[in-house]
């Protein structure tokens, strides 16, 4: 995979996790939500932060925040309207990517540190 490539599939999971806490204040402001739903809101920022830096763990954690939400609201809903299911998937698709984004860059980094020449006085014992 490409740096292109890799740098796309990041900002594909950052993004999604900086627009469903967005999202999130918006509904707080308008009315649906509890002020509560702050921390849900500022967790996802922070996670949105984590994974534009290249945290594995954080982009794997909003793939999972969002699997777990997603299951609990349809557990409580008796019906989901298809355009909110499909917006779920468009998001789990997104944080899906900023997972692989993540784990490759980091696969990349590690390649390029063990293909560095080794100096002589940089040899551990």
């Amino acid at each position: 995979m490409d740096e292109r490539t890799i740098t796309r599939f990041v900002a594909c999971g950052w993004i999604a996790a900086a627009a469903a806490g967005v999202l999130t204040i918006v509904l707080i402001a308008l009315g649906p939500l509890t002020k509560l739903s702050l921390l849900d809101a500022a967790f996802l920022l922070g996670l949105a932060y984590g994974i534009r830096r290249g945290s594995r763990i954080c982009a794997v954690l909003a793939l999972v925040y969002h699997i777990a939400n997603r299951a609990l609201v349809y557990a409580h809903i008796p019906h989901v309207s298809a355009g909110i299911v499909a917006g779920d998937m468009v998001f789990a698709t997104l944080y899906v990517l900023g997972v692989i984004g993540t784990f490759a860059a980091h696969s990349r980094i590690a390649r390029a540190d063990s293909a560095a020449p080794v100096r002589a006085g940089d040899r551990s014992a």
